[in-house]
């Protein structure tokens, strides 16, 4: 997880019924294929087609077209409306054309398109928006999903290390990412191990995913990876664990190639190139998640930077056909740096990454405290010290949180004056703040 251009797609209350026969018939021709069903399956295709189409009537809104790259005078508005900049800042709007007259007049900001002005730009971007949420009617994706899936797993075809340039998975690496959910701040940390381990005769390297909500740990997984001669970075499976409440709940998303018939998938291919549609992972009826490479030049901007020249995929699966991803991964930082639903909903971004000597995890390992695995360049008790030695009082309490754009101590005091919260930075012990 862009962006010149973000995509998003309609509302699907008009053609949920449609796609439910569509995967119902899809899933019954794998199974027992017959003429009859190709012949409605191909009939379906065809009516939720101008259907999908029908439904797309409004494009991204300026704010999010300028935070994935667009300038503001190439901002494109929906039929009807001006687009108007703001004098006084680099940005724009899409309003009434009354609107945007009287905004003029006031010195508030200059038009810069009038609503037919745009017709071509807008008829393309919805287009291209079309093409990047169509429904799974491609013959060629169909016959991808309904042939037998099986990979043939050579041990000797693989590397000790994971090096490709869009997912490089380096032990003692560690990514975090943060979302805003409508339950709350989700964050998530990826940490790369020095551990291995053995599936299907081949060894992988496991990374830690832990994902915590408002710092309450709700996931914890070990996933598997591996790299081939070519490049392809393989995904093995994982052992995964849900919590609630500090307790383990459920360990449903636990995989591993080779057993029960789940089989590995391609997570990054080698030289992606558009148009290659691929499974990420296999196990029939629980984990057959796809991917479709969108783009290749794509511009990026997040929390920890902005990066050109970035990869775009298109996530998705068989199972849930109407839940979309994209995800959007920069050479820079090889790996994924943002990720998006297409209708503009929850957005994932990456914050923060550090580089420190490799975890090492027992089968037992797992954690349920809050989000506190950033490395430090000082120490908890040095950021305790140091606010000691600016404010008289008694330290109640002290954590490592995300504040003024970077993690840092937040030391808790009680003070003559009152309750204090000292902003420490972890990386060089300056205090950035008093809330």
């Amino acid at each position: 997880m862009k962006l010149k251009k973000p995509s998003t797609i309609p509302d699907l209350d008009k053609c949920t019924s449609i796609v439910n026969i569509f995967w119902t018939l899809l899933v019954s021709m794998i199974t027992k294929p017959s003429k009859t069903m190709i012949i409605a399956l191909l009939v379906i295709s065809m009516v939720t087609i101008p259907v999908w189409a029908e439904s797309i009537s409004y494009l991204p809104p300026p704010q999010k077209q300028m935070a994935h790259g667009t300038a503001a005078v190439d901002v494109i508005c929906n039929s009807g409306l001006t687009l108007i900049a703001k004098l006084s800042s680099d940005s724009s709007a899409c309003v009434k054309p009354s609107t945007a007259m009287k905004l003029e007049a006031r010195g508030w900001g200059q038009i810069l398109k009038e609503s037919s002005m745009m017709e071509q730009e807008r008829e393309k971007m919805i287009e291209e928006i079309m093409i990047e949420n169509k429904p799974i009617d491609d013959p060629k994706m169909i016959a991808e999903i309904m042939v037998e899936y099986d990979p043939k797993i050579i041990p000797s075809d693989f590397i000790s290390e994971i090096n490709n340039k869009f997912l490089t998975l380096t032990p003692g690496t560690t990514l975090f990412y943060e979302s805003q959910t409508a339950e709350g701040l989700e964050r998530n940390e990826v940490s790369v191990t020095d551990e291995k381990r053995t599936v299907m005769g081949v060894e992988t390297i496991v990374v830690w995913d832990r994902v915590w909500l408002n710092d309450e740990l709700i996931e914890d997984t070990k996933d598997w990876f591996a790299q081939d001669l070519e490049g392809n970075v393989w995904y093995f499976g994982e052992d995964s664990k849900d919590f609630e409440g500090g307790l383990l709940v459920s360990t449903k998303g636990s995989w591993e190639a080779g057993v029960d018939g789940a089989k590995p998938g391609i997570i990054m291919k080698a030289s992606p190139q558009i148009g290659d549609s691929y499974r990420q992972e296999y196990f029939p009826g629980e984990a057959e998640d796809m991917g479709e490479v969108i783009s290749l030049d794509e511009t990026v901007s997040v929390t920890y930077g902005t990066f050109s020249g970035c990869l775009k995929t298109k996530d998705w699966n068989p199972l849930e056909p109407s839940v979309i991803e994209f995800k959007y991964y920069c050479s820079q930082v090889g790996n994924m740096v943002f990720e998006e639903k297409p209708d503009g909903g929850e957005e994932v971004e990456l914050i923060d990454v550090i580089s420190e000597q490799p975890q090492s995890l027992s089968s037992e390992t797992t954690t349920t405290q809050s989000y506190t695995g950033v490395a430090t360049e000082i120490t908890e008790e040095q950021a305790v010290e140091i606010a000691k030695s600016q404010f008289e009082g008694t330290v109640t309490d002290v954590g490592l949180e995300y504040k003024y754009a970077q993690f840092a101590f937040v030391v808790e005091m009680q003070t003559p004056t009152g309750e204090k919260d000292i902003v420490i930075s972890r990386t060089t012990g300056e205090i950035l703040g008093i809330e």
